[in-house]
């Protein structure tokens, strides 16, 4: 016979209902919401254990408090299963989730229900069960069995881990949903702590006080689903968008000690690690640039990372974090991967100072900077001189084996002419086979010893192109001036042209030194 006991049965069958009523609205908005899932099961196993031990406290004959306590483990046995897939879900740890390991989570629940089910076989859930009129209410007496004591073992492991993991959410999320996590938390201590005292014999009439507090942790939960919007506004939206920017953050507190990063920091700023929370960055951080920036408040830089062909380039933007009364608490520093940009800017620079062909100065390129050393004798008042040299007969070599020949041909000149230079010396490609030499700090007995060294040089060269050997001479015209006072770069390369013509004259393959034509006289 069942008694209805209120105000007992009321509010347990009230919890219930609410717990059906979350599931419901759950299940309908459910989709691609994070945790929806095992948050239904949640609440299904809480409806099923509430309206199991309403029933179970107003049934006065031993089999019906078996009935109503195999409805009540259809909740309690799956119930803590169910609660590690939303924690993990919710803290964002759901990577760690694979087939094998949630199989492995319903082993324990499983067993359970099939033990407790077949329990009058072999006792090893209850040993005894004994109806007794306590107050108000029939309450059962139970004598555990060893796999009660597994089950149980099980429910609170998965609630602290599970509380523990919230908990250190808690720690890191913004004030915002702090609340939403604190509700969480609560909703699942508030059974475990009706059920320890349940089980330290201090309930009143014996009864088991979880299914009473269920009533209290379903407004909670219903307060998460709604007030905060449970399954779209968890924190692992913040983490997840956080770690998966692909700038680096850095987040300061307003003494510059480190309080957050993601990946893409650690990636760029090696030294960061789990370690360096809490920690002055400048004690953490080793790179000068970076660190001098920062702490002298400069809000955009670049800065550069790496060495030699690791070579990065970041954008570096510090962006003020102020609390709502307007008051600095900390900073957030955006590092932004320009490497790409960087280095197509400087291939552009390149491209636009590079003979393509010959990887050597082109003509505007060689100009600029002959201008430049012009100056620079002028007033240190030093001598300067200019080569220009031809490749004699090119055009054949175009001829007869093409102009890819032709190319490797220029290429190979203008490289090994330019590993003979001085470092200081200026070598460009002045425009189809000719080249251009500026000679800073160089009188004209030199300039014709360097001269005679790449003619030498050159005709030496020999260029393997389609399993045959190709080799050239060229011919130089070289000028210099003690005075650059009384030069510039234009005159000084038409005095050069003058000579190169007359080698040509003479018969190529030889060195001719500018010299000044004498006036006519009448």
């Amino acid at each position: 016979m069942i008694v209805y006991n209120t105000p007992y049965f009321n509010v347990l069958l009230i919890a219930s209902v609410v717990n059906a009523f979350l599931a419901v609205y759950a299940y309908y908005h459910r989709r691609n919401k994070i945790g929806a899932i095992p948050y239904i099961g949640i609440v299904l196993a809480l409806t099923f254990y509430s309206l199991g031990y309403a029933f179970e406290i107003s049934s006065s004959t031993l089999e019906e408090v078996i009935l109503w306590l195999r409805v009540e483990y259809l909740g309690i046995a799956f119930f803590p299963a169910l609660w590690l897939l939303l924690v993990w879900e919710y803290v964002g740890a759901d990577n760690r989730l694979n087939r094998p390991l949630v199989v492995g989570l319903f082993v324990i629940p499983v067993i359970t229900l099939v033990l407790h089910y077949t329990n009058d076989a072999h006792h090893w859930f209850y040993k005894e069960i004994v109806v007794e009129a306590r107050g108000d209410f029939f309450v059962a007496s139970l004598a555990k069995g060893s796999w009660y004591w597994v089950n149980l073992a099980y429910t609170y492991f998965s609630l602290i881990y599970g509380n523990l993991l919230l908990l250190q959410t808690y720690r890191r999320v913004t004030s915002s949903h702090k609340l939403q996590v604190a509700s969480m938390m609560i909703g699942s201590l508030l059974p475990l702590i009706g059920n320890f005292i349940y089980l330290a014999g201090y309930s009143p009439w014996g009864i088991d006080l979880s299914p009473f507090m269920i009533a209290f942790s379903s407004p909670l939960y219903a307060w998460s689903l709604f007030q905060f919007r449970l399954f779209d506004l968890v924190p692992i939206a913040r983490d997840k968008v956080f770690e998966g920017i692909r700038e680096g953050v850095v987040v300061l507190d307003e003494q510059n000690r480190i309080a957050d990063f993601n990946p893409a920091a650690h990636d760029i700023l090696p030294e960061l690690s789990t370690d360096s929370i809490g920690k002055p960055i400048d004690e953490i951080v080793s790179h000068a640039e970076f660190m001098t920036k920062i702490l002298l408040d400069i809000f955009e830089f670049e800065i550069k990372t790496g060495t030699g062909k690791d070579d990065r380039y970041f954008h570096s933007r510090v962006s003020p974090i102020t609390n709502r009364r307007g008051i600095l608490i900390g900073k957030t520093i955006v590092l932004r991967d320009i490497t790409e940009r960087v280095l197509l800017l400087e291939k552009l620079h390149s491209l636009a100072m590079i003979d393509e062909t010959t990887q050597i100065y082109n003509r505007r390129k060689f100009t600029q900077a002959s201008i430049q050393e012009i100056v620079q004798a002028r007033s240190i008042h030093k001598p300067v001189a200019a080569i220009l040299f031809d490749v004699d007969f090119f055009k054949q070599i175009n001829d007869n084996y093409g102009h890819a020949a032709g190319d490797l041909m220029l290429y190979t000149i203008a490289q090994r002419c330019k590993e003979n230079l001085r470092p200081t010396d200026l070598i460009g490609r002045y425009g189809g086979e000719e080249f251009a030499v500026c000679l800073a700090n160089t009188a004209h007995e030199e300039a014709c010893a360097i001269a005679e060294r790449l003619r030498l040089l050159i005709s030496g060269i020999l260029v393997r192109f389609e399993n045959r050997y190709i080799s050239v001479t060229a011919s130089f015209g070289v000028t210099a001036t003690l005075d650059a006072n009384n030069m510039d770069l234009d005159k000084l390369l038409r005095e050069a042209d003058h000579a190169l013509y007359s080698a040509k004259e003479t018969g190529r393959n030889c060195v001719v030194l500018y010299r000044e034509q004498p006036a006519n006289t009448m």
